[in-house]
């Protein structure tokens, strides 16, 4: 859905039309952490899976936005620009081996041996929470003083575009039966976009690819909206839905 709609709507080339894929497929960590948050104070029931939602979704939007790059490039390169095959380029990248070597390390302390290190970092959550909101925000406003009139599909996009992905989200978590703080969880985080992971997998494998413009508008535009007006928004579509 996305490709064609930044191909001819958003007018993006095509390598810029792969890397918004890879961005706004895969998920934000800032977003998931302060949907947590949010869904922590309202009361909100959660279920223990929320942080594989991250793990699951960043790896197959990554691959399929790389895929899309060599599928309609012509003589598209198979390697990054180390000369290491693409699919070992994403799955080596830092962030995602944190996500998954995170997972790891929780199946094998179980579910309560590992509260010798999980405890501090508990309690500390709304004040590193905090700090790095504080410091996404000077990053995001950084990042909005490059903004152009000529750029104004693009935000239209940032800003139109999360609350359409949210959707299928909601939906999942509806037809699988999950909590209420799970399913707001869960449609925050598809209807986010990455400025992690995806950005240092992008720059390496589409070269062609404008970093800058990916970073614009799910940085500076997307994780704005989502932190402001999104999550709130999500939970009053799951009310509607479950009316």
């Amino acid at each position: 859905m996305l490709f064609p709609m930044l191909r001819h709507l958003v007018r993006l080339s095509v390598a810029d039309s792969a890397s918004f894929c890879a961005h706004y497929g895969s998920v934000s960590a800032g977003t998931f952490a302060v949907a947590l948050a949010w869904v922590e104070s309202r009361g909100l029931a959660t279920g223990g899976q929320v942080t594989l939602y991250l793990v699951l979704l960043e790896l197959p939007a990554i691959l399929t936005g790389l895929w899309l790059y060599r599928r309609y490039t012509v003589g598209a390169a198979q390697t990054g620009s180390s000369g290491t095959p693409l699919w070992q380029e994403t799955l080596t990248n830092r962030s995602v081996v944190l996500l998954v070597g995170g997972v790891i390390i929780g199946i094998l302390y179980g579910p309560d041996q590992g509260d010798g290190v999980t405890a501090p970092l508990t309690g500390a959550f709304s004040l590193v929470l905090s700090l790095f909101l504080l410091e996404m925000g000077l990053v995001a406003a950084e990042t909005l003083r490059k903004i152009q009139l000529r750029h104004w599909r693009l935000i239209v996009f940032a800003l139109c575009i999360p609350s359409i992905l949210a959707l299928p989200g909601l939906a999942t978590g509806l037809w699988l039966g999950l909590e209420p703080g799970s399913i707001v969880i869960l449609g925050a985080l598809t209807a986010s976009a990455s400025y992690i992971a995806a950005p240092v997998a992008v720059r390496h494998a589409i070269p062609e690819a404008d970093i800058g413009l990916a970073m614009l508008a799910s940085l500076g535009v997307t994780f704005p909206f989502n932190v402001l007006i999104g999550i709130g928004l999500y939970s009053y579509f799951l009310e509607v839905l479950t009316a």
